[in-house]
């Protein structure tokens, strides 16, 4: 047989091989590079929220584990949706999927100030308790119903869903040269350019939040690093993120 024949039959083998690697979620540090990933993002710079909301369900459909899916969605709920019990919820699961990440100290710290915003939003009468219960039962059983069509794709049955593990409710201080880091919703204002370096599951909204405290100042860095709305970041890429202006620190420190 021809080298060339060979090469024709093994086309079909690597494209399967490849479809199960996309369908089994390997490198999942490129999911903001996934398709309704990017338009999510766009949506959402775009101000339609629903339509991003919209986008992120059909990439969590296909990706029912991934982190990035639940602290995009979880930010989403927080910071456009009023829905603090969705983004607790789905702070909750990035933190029991990716306890480690470079993303989670943020996290808890938004987790814990969605939870007081729902403490202080929502009366804690019996029935409002459970109907409370009875909502986060249904976004785990919507959890589970993504796990199981994942895995009827892949045509392996289903696999065990580990059960969340305890989140322990912690705002801690940021490590040093990193600058102050915006946690439960009151942010430090950047006072002068900083500098700072991608990491996996980072979107410029992400970063946005992180120092400003609200991703709808994602502008400000991508026009001061020449980046476009759909530009695609690169892990270790160092960005630049400007100083606010002197009214915007003002506003910031003012309670």
């Amino acid at each position: 047989m021809k080298r060339s024949d060979r090469y024709r039959l093994l086309l079909p083998l690597i494209a399967g091989a490849a479809l199960l690697a996309a369908l089994a979620g390997c490198g999942d540090g490129n999911a903001v590079a996934h398709p309704n990933f990017r338009k999510a993002e766009l949506c959402r710079e775009a101000g339609d929220y629903e339509a991003a909301m919209g986008q992120l369900r059909r990439f969590m459909a296909s990706r029912p584990n991934s982190p990035e899916g639940h602290l995009a969605m979880a930010s989403l709920c927080d910071e456009n949706l009023n829905d603090p019990l969705g983004a607790v919820y789905h702070y909750r699961e990035f933190l029991r999927l990716a306890p480690d990440s470079p993303h989670a100290e943020m996290a808890r710290a938004w987790m814990n100030a969605a939870m007081e915003k729902l403490r202080t939003t929502v009366e804690t009468s019996p029935e409002e308790r459970q109907a409370l219960e009875q909502e986060i039962a249904r976004l785990k059983q919507q959890n589970l119903r993504l796990t199981r069509l994942f895995h009827a794709r892949r045509g392996d049955g289903l696999q065990p869903v580990s059960p969340a593990a305890p989140v322990r409710h912690v705002v801690s201080e940021p490590p040093p040269g990193r600058g102050r880091t915006a946690v439960a919703g009151s942010p430090a204002a950047v006072r002068k350019e900083q500098r700072y370096r991608v990491r996996q599951g980072d979107t410029l909204g992400l970063i946005a939040r992180r120092f400003y405290g609200s991703s709808a100042q994602f502008r400000r860095i991508m026009e001061a690093n020449g980046l476009k709305p759909d530009s695609v970041l690169r892990i270790g890429q160092e960005l630049k993120i400007p100083p606010l202006p002197d009214d915007q620190q003002q506003e910031q420190r003012t309670p």
